[in-house]
């Protein structure tokens, strides 16, 4: 996971709470902006991703309109339907085509984990939270340039190292570490020499 991804999660997991309207994600976008009015009391989904990002230091707009958002992602061919974590998740209630709503996506698992502002959670409304969302549920996901991931842990085989021990000091399994391993160590998985550099599941 690259450090910018990581970040943007970190920030916006400590974010989760209840926020009136205006709130800080709000006042972050419009102050700028010289708005006032209504938008002071408008949705606040995009603002609040977009903030998040933004504090992360990541270069991904900043947005009110979720619609908008959706148009910038496909324009620099960085839209698509595939779940990741750290994608930007845009859901369409009325599937009319159009974005209704955003959030980050947080885990990805039979359903997609999605941390929201201005959601509603038990009947409360204006807050931040991880929902739950069905696949069904999110017309595409954007996917912010987080930059580089981190490099991949390695091990260099010792003399006298077998996978099951490099696997145990690494917190993993030797099945995992020959899995990722195989054009390395080659068909055998006990057969592992000396010098031979290993990446870590």
């Amino acid at each position: 996971m690259s450090k910018a991804l990581d970040l943007t999660l970190s920030i916006g997991k400590k974010l989760v709470g209840a926020y009136s309207r205006p709130n800080k994600f709000i006042t972050w976008y419009t102050t700028p902006r010289n708005l006032s009015g209504g938008w002071l009391t408008a949705p606040w989904c995009a603002m609040f991703a977009s903030f998040v990002l933004r504090s992360a230091g990541v270069k991904a707009g900043e947005y009110a309109y979720c619609p908008s958002w959706v148009a910038k992602f496909k324009a620099d061919k960085r839209w698509g339907t595939t779940p990741k974590v750290g994608a930007v998740a845009f859901m369409d209630w009325n599937r009319d085509k159009e974005a209704d709503h955003v959030g980050i996506v947080v885990k990805v698992a039979n359903k997609i984990h999605v941390l929201e502002g201005n959601t509603t959670v038990g009947g409360a409304k204006n807050r931040v939270a991880v929902q739950v969302r069905p696949m069904s549920q999110i017309m595409g996901y954007g996917y912010p340039d987080y930059g580089s991931e981190s490099p991949a842990k390695t091990h260099t085989v010792a003399k006298g190292d077998t996978l099951a021990k490099i696997a145990k000091a690494n917190g993993t399994t030797w099945q995992k570490l020959y899995e990722r391993n195989k054009g390395v160590i080659g068909s055998d998985p006990n057969k592992i020499r000396a010098g031979q550099v290993l990446t870590l599941p």
